[in-house]
Parts: C-alpha cells; structure tokens; sequence
C-alpha cells in the first residue's frame, strides 16, 4: 500500500470549494490515522485504517461531493454514499444506516468498582497536587458522587477529569 499527501497525487484542477477544503484537510487526515495507526500497534490495540489506500484517495479526491454525500430517499443527510450502496448487497439495513459509534470504554463502571480504591488514594493523599487548587471539601464531594454505583455521569465525568489532572500535574508541575 502507498500512501502519499494529496498534493503528490493530484495534479491541480478546478476545484470546488467542497473539492478544496479535501484538498487541503485529507493530508492531515492522513497523517492522524497513520499516528493513530501506529500508537495503536504500540500498544496492542487493533484500529482499522482501511481507506489509506492511495486510489481510493485519488479516487475520493476526484469525485463530485455529491456522488460521495448528499440525501438518501427519506431527505437524511448521508454521508459515504458509495460505500454504503456497496454494502446494502452484502449486510442488512439496521447495520448500514446506524449512527457512528465509539469504542466503548467502562470508564465509569470502574470508578465505582476496580479503580475506586486508587482514586481515593490519589485525591485524598496530602501531597495530591489538586488540593493546592481546589477545596479538600470539593474534592471529597466529587470522589464520594464520582464513585457511586448508579452516580449521574456528570459526577463520574467531574471524578475523572480531576484523576487526570491530578496525574498530569504531578508528572508537570513541582
């Protein structure tokens, strides 16, 4: 597989403003999902890069937006229009026309299970550097809310945020 920046495989043209703005964003893009690609091997995760093939690039490079995105039947905004009449011969319906969907991590299960103990630790040692910010009150709040069984995500959010801040100062700030 090749992979090149855009700017190496498309001679120039007349370009839409649709056509520029891929001109000018797919070389980043690519660059992420190769450093994607490569943090992900680092660390033992499968990540799929499938369209980095450099024709398929060149080929969506030079196809008119409306042919890759635009309405379905119903009047929907889709997007990976192609792809997705490729796929209607080979999958079912409810696969092809779902919503995008994240790599679902238990974060928050484990706030109130496996990693509890350690976020305890973590906050309410006096050399945390967060207590040099914020209320020791506060903190023990957001601990005591962040790690309930059935706790609002807004707490479990406000738990870890504070959990990667802690670890960040101590690994930045004296």
């Amino acid at each position: 597989m090749r992979i090149y920046y855009i700017g190496k495989i498309i001679k120039p043209f007349k370009i839409k403003i649709q056509q520029e703005f891929n001109y000018k964003e797919i070389p980043m893009f690519i660059d992420d999902m190769m450093k994607a690609d490569r943090m992900s091997m680092a660390n033992s995760i499968e990540l799929r890069t499938p369209f980095l093939d450099y024709r398929i690039v060149e080929w969506a490079a030079t196809t008119p937006p409306s042919i890759r995105v635009g309405k379905d039947k119903t009047g929907k905004y889709v997007t990976k229009k192609v792809l997705r009449k490729f796929a209607e011969k080979k999958l079912p319906s409810p696969i092809i026309h779902r919503t995008k969907m994240g790599f679902p991590v238990p974060l928050y299960d484990w706030l109130h299970d496996e990693v509890k103990d350690w976020a305890f630790d973590m906050l309410s040692s006096k050399n945390a550097k967060v207590n040099d910010w914020f209320d020791r009150k506060w903190i023990y709040d957001v601990l005591n809310v962040g790690t309930q069984q059935n706790g609002e995500i807004l707490n479990q959010h406000r738990l870890w945020n504070l959990l990667i801040l802690e670890i960040w100062m101590k690994k930045w700030i004296e």
